[in-house]
């Protein structure tokens, strides 16, 4: 599991100045709640997430990750 916090903590430090480093569509949808995230960004940033994720999944299944 060690390697599951690593790669998650790489991901955040990649995305921290695309996203503000939030990788989760709850997180995004928080920050459009509080108002620092504009709501006209919400839908592109939750596509993302998603797509992001599914191709994740993709190269576990792959290469058994």
């Amino acid at each position: 599991s060690t390697e599951v916090v690593a790669a998650l903590a790489l991901v955040i430090l990649l995305a921290k100045n695309t996203s503000g480093g939030h990788v989760n569509p709850a997180v995004s949808l928080a920050m459009a709640a509080s108002g620092a995230l504009p709501s006209t960004e919400l839908f592109p940033y939750i596509i993302a997430q998603c797509m992001g994720a599914l191709v994740a999944h993709q190269v576990f299944l792959r290469f058994k990750l």
